[in-house]
């Protein structure tokens, strides 16, 4: 590998590690499961928020699902997630040209 090249590399490894750093500062981890519950950040970051304000202002305004465990803390699962998901994306109608 020529200088130029292993430095690219080694900038992208820093920026991984930065944001590894990042991931478990916000104690987010990879669901094991489908069926295993997901914290708010792992469904922030399931859905590609990336701020929590803007995260919980959609989960009210647009329904994402949630299962409300007690006053403070509520849980998603994947399953819920995906559906909900699919149910909101828009597809072009067939037959018809977009212009």
């Amino acid at each position: 590998m020529d200088n130029e090249t292993s430095a690219e590399l080694e900038q992208i490894r820093a920026q991984l590690d930065r944001i590894e750093g990042f991931l478990q500062h916000l104690g987010a981890r990879p669901a094991q499961d489908a069926d295993e519950p997901m914290t708010t950040e792992q469904a922030m970051a399931y859905l590609g928020y990336t701020e929590k304000t803007g995260f919980l202002k959609a989960v009210k305004r647009y329904g994402v699902p949630r299962i409300k465990i007690n006053k403070r803390r509520v849980v998603f699962q994947r399953a819920s997630l995906e559906a909900w998901r699919a149910d909101r994306t828009i597809r072009p109608a067939r037959g018809r040209s977009h212009r």
